[in-house]
């Protein structure tokens, strides 16, 4: 009894000597200094899973006010002490990578390469955790622009059992809005091939290469209309004159059948087929 009282009193005076610590010192990086894992492991073994509640609550705490890149890199540091004392603690992987990034302005994050990490350590971890998955395409697509990595991510993921029907075509529409339409014709013959589809994602992915197609014909046509209005100082009349002025080569058929136009303000669009393969944020 004696000897239990001593390690649970060494255990809470670990957590009492490193108590301020996170937030008040930091390293030349920025980074909350924090206790050893390793010296944790070591020291307090027996009290390691009221060490981990601890700094959970810290975590859950300072994620509620993190509004400085400090604070997000607090609740990074914090999380990932947590991930080594305890890897299978599932939850502080992607609450870290949800709370550590923060916003800077509309189009920049701090932070965000640091959530990232957290999340691909938690799905090496846990590949079959689609949450986690889907929180890391988001993350390297909306605050990095990384939109090829993002689908590689999905399709990795979409590879494996019960993974959420919709990675395969959020993967390709994330490939064609990267440029990408080679690759992203390729994934979507790879799983109609070798994928074991629902109907209705089958039913999309038979329509999606046609879509790819169309759609780098419009990126093709909006480029140059964009340089038409640059050079010129006027946008362009129609499809025709762009051919007729050398600004492209000749006029791009529509894989649906109809025409390819060109609106007033330079966005080009389909007689036959409306829809665009957009992200929608």
């Amino acid at each position: 009894m004696i000897s239990k009282l001593a390690s649970l009193a060494a255990g809470l005076a670990l957590v009492a000597i490193f108590a301020r610590a996170p937030v008040t010192t930091r390293d030349r990086a920025g980074k909350p200094l924090l206790p050893s894992a390793s010296l944790l492991k070591y020291a307090a073994k027996a009290q390691l899973p009221l060490i981990v509640e601890y700094y959970w609550l810290r975590v859950i705490n300072l994620a509620s006010m993190a509004r400085s890149p400090d604070d997000g890199r607090d609740v990074l540091g914090m999380s990932e002490l947590i991930e080594e004392l305890d890897p299978d603690f599932s939850q502080v992987y992607w609450f870290a990578a949800l709370n550590g990034v923060i916003p800077m302005s509309s189009t920049v994050w701090a932070n965000a390469e640091e959530g990232a990490e957290h999340l691909r350590r938690g799905l090496r971890r846990f590949p079959d955790e689609h949450r986690m998955t889907i929180c890391l395409a988001y993350a390297l697509w909306r605050y990095q622009g990384k939109l090829a990595e993002a689908a590689e991510v999905l399709r990795a993921a979409a590879a494996r059992p019960k993974a959420p029907s919709y990675f395969i075509p959020l993967a390709t529409r994330l490939l064609v809005a990267a440029g990408e339409f080679r690759t992203s014709r390729e994934f979507t013959r790879e799983f109609l091939e070798n994928g074991t589809l629902d109907p209705r994602t089958r039913r999309i992915l038979e329509n999606r290469e046609h879509a790819i197609d169309l759609e780098e014909r419009l990126v093709l046509i909006e480029t140059a209309a964009k340089r038409y209005l640059d050079e010129k100082g006027r946008p362009a009349a129609s499809v025709d004159e762009l051919v007729y002025t050398g600004y492209l080569p000749d006029v791009p058929t529509d894989p649906y059948g109809g025409s390819l136009l060109l609106a007033p303000d330079g966005t080009a669009y389909s007689s036959a087929n409306p829809e665009r393969l957009k992200l929608h944020e």
